[in-house]
């Protein structure tokens, strides 16, 4: 086989005049087999792919794809012919292969296993195994990346991506639970993804490194971290675009701490606890100068102990910081094409004003919608089908959730509504506003079932957002609803410089759970223009972090003096839910759908329509 082969894809498709539609058809094949191939490759090779469809000869890369002009192969067969030979001539490099990663050897291979004997904790234990046992569809890579603290540069096998983005565009995101050769005894994380190259937007490793100085709490440690050599993408060279895309180079990064996902929390108790830490570093991050802009249930994880057998230790971490701003930059106009943040976990006015700027309370409140989907996935509810936690077969849950209309609907109103009002303006949020104004999630749980921590803390939280939304001047936000009232460089809306935080409710208890007391050093950010103070409102409780935190705060101490580690969690009621419920895409990849030809935009907005974003011009 020869080695372009690795880096292209090609289909030998018949399309044309006589043919009818089948182009048509053949190009949404095509997209949909690239959202397939992707989860697979991108190991050992930047992802960029040729694909020679009918009559056209198409080129990927993450910002989008080209589509050459018509070649008919039948009558002109030199001209693909030659293509197809200078393709084979290129080289590795110009091929799009990855130069710091190769095929480990089976000497290393080897070596792993005996790495894998000495993991004590099972989570641990389970993530190594599940990189050497499936080998025949994700061989083990040797990749090479340079350290944080020296110039050395650190040796790392990865196998089966953990998580991985559904989309062959945008950051296309995947993570690795990483062997470390450097420290044999201890498994850490790898990211790897294409970030926007822009100088406006700061590097997430930087962005880890200025946490870290300003001693901000629960985030990730980084100890390795690079743009990765070779080619940027090249597509938006070719748009025809009033704002062309951001061109993207392949970012990795490596972290100290092995994490597993909130999702797979045993208890709501382990849940809260998890937020709140998440809470005191976003806390911490603030203060420090640093919105995160990305608060949703794949961006909070739960330290794994590696040395705790039990694997009883819940500590959270705010996780994925490649979105956030310094607070310098939040009146500043968007840098990239399209809007940030995970659209089922974005606030209700971020949703209903696609132009307004991302602020301290949109982020505060998608923690509570993070309570809230974990609420109505995992624990019993007036929602709930009898069925779910009886023990059922995976096949057996995914039948019955499928059938649970009710949850259905309650789960897309709430989550994932989207209107198209055209222009590519993109809107949802009925529901969440309604709720919010209300002050009630739209569902109740079923007594007995949950514990009562749980149930307590939601409402709380709730009645905080009834009293932030009574407060919101939704005339002033009128002029971010479209783009003919959107100002050129709007003010910044309210946030904790208008109303200064009240000493954080964590240093009264600078004991608990282990954490210890203190907070983020101010430090200087990068150089901008500094927003004016703004203008506050009545009583925004979400302004600053002071009313949240106390309602967290009094649900980790219950659950600590009374000592709580109630099961109450339930099987997955998402799985096999109508479709519309399992896409938790971030906004930015979804987008980049409508870079691809006109004729692939109808395929492919049906596969991501439910995270549709908006350009933020």
């Amino acid at each position: 086989m020869s080695s372009w082969y690795h880096a292209t894809s090609v289909y030998w498709t018949m399309s044309g005049e006589e043919e009818g539609n089948k182009g048509e058809d053949e190009l949404e094949v095509m997209a949909r087999s690239a959202l397939e191939r992707t989860q697979q490759e991108g190991k050992n090779r930047k992802w960029q792919g040729i694909t020679i469809l009918g009559t056209n000869i198409v080129r990927w890369d993450r910002v989008g794809c080209i589509i050459s002009t018509p070649v008919n192969y039948i009558k002109e067969p030199a001209k693909v012919l030659n293509f197809v030979y200078r393709l084979a001539l290129m080289s590795r490099d110009e091929l799009g292969y990855d130069t710091t990663a190769e095929p480990a050897t089976s000497a290393e291979v080897q070596m792993l296993k005996g790495f894998a004997k000495q993991f004590k904790n099972p989570y641990a234990a389970s993530c190594a195994k599940d990189i050497l046992d499936n080998q025949v569809l994700y061989p083990i890579y040797k990749v090479t990346c340079a350290n944080v603290a020296n110039t050395d540069r650190g040796v790392y096998f990865i196998g089966k991506h953990s998580v991985a983005s559904y989309s062959p565009t945008g950051r296309a995101t995947k993570g690795y639970v990483t062997f470390n050769k450097q420290r044999p005894t201890r498994l850490c994380f790898m990211k790897d993804y294409w970030c926007p190259n822009s100088s406006k937007i700061p590097k997430e490793l930087d962005v880890y490194k200025t946490l870290k100085t300003a001693g901000v709490r629960n985030v990730a440690t980084a100890i390795g971290g690079e743009d990765v050599p070779g080619p940027y993408t090249v597509t938006r060279e070719s748009f025809d675009l009033e704002k062309v895309p951001l061109e993207r180079v392949h970012c990795r990064l490596v972290f100290e701490q092995l994490a597993r996902p909130l999702e797979a929390y045993r208890s709501s108790s382990d849940m809260i606890v998890a937020l709140f830490d998440a809470l005191q570093g976003h806390e911490d991050a603030w203060k420090a100068g640093i919105l995160h802009r990305d608060i949703s249930v794949d961006n909070v994880m739960c330290v794994v102990d590696q040395d705790d057998e039990e694997d009883a230790n819940v500590r959270g971490i705010l996780n994925d910081w490649d979105m956030c701003k310094y607070k310098t930059e939040l009146n500043q106009p968007a840098t990239q094409h399209n809007r940030s943040g995970t659209w089922a976990f974005m606030s209700a006015v971020a949703l209903q004003y696609p132009f307004k700027p991302i602020d301290l309370a949109d982020d505060l409140e998608s923690f509570i919608s993070v309570v809230t989907y974990c609420s109505l996935r995992f624990h019993r509810h007036d929602l709930t089908n009898h069925a779910v936690g009886s023990k059922l077969t995976r096949d057996q849950l995914i039948n019955i959730n499928g059938l649970n209309g009710r949850l259905s609907q309650r789960a897309g109103a709430l989550f994932f509504q989207s209107v198209d009002c055209g222009g590519g303006i993109i809107m949802g949020g009925d529901d969440k506003l309604a709720r919010n104004q209300l002050g009630s999630p739209g569902f109740s749980f079923s007594a007995g079932y949950v514990s009562p921590i749980l149930i307590d803390i939601l409402n709380k939280l709730y009645q905080l957002l009834k009293t932030h939304y009574s407060a919101i001047d939704f005339e002033e936000l009128e002029r971010y609803r479209s783009r003919q009232n959107h100002p050129l460089a709007p003010p910044p809306p309210p946030d904790a410089e208008g109303q200064p935080d009240a000493p954080s409710p964590v240093s009264k208890y600078p004991n608990l759970l282990g954490i210890g007391g203190g907070g983020a050093k101010t430090i200087v950010a990068p150089a901008g223009v500094a927003a004016p103070v703004p203008k506050v409102r009545g009583s925004r409780v979400l302004d600053n972090h002071t009313k949240i935190q106390d309602i967290f705060l009094q649900a980790v101490t219950d659950i600590i003096t009374s000592q709580r580690q109630d099961k109450d969690v339930t099987q997955d009621q998402f799985l096999g839910l109508h479709d519309q419920c399992l896409w938790r895409r971030k906004v930015c990849p979804a987008r980049s759908a409508n870079l691809l030809h006109p004729r692939l935009r109808k395929e492919t907005r049906r596969e991501s329509g439910r995270t549709k974003a908006v350009p933020n011009t």
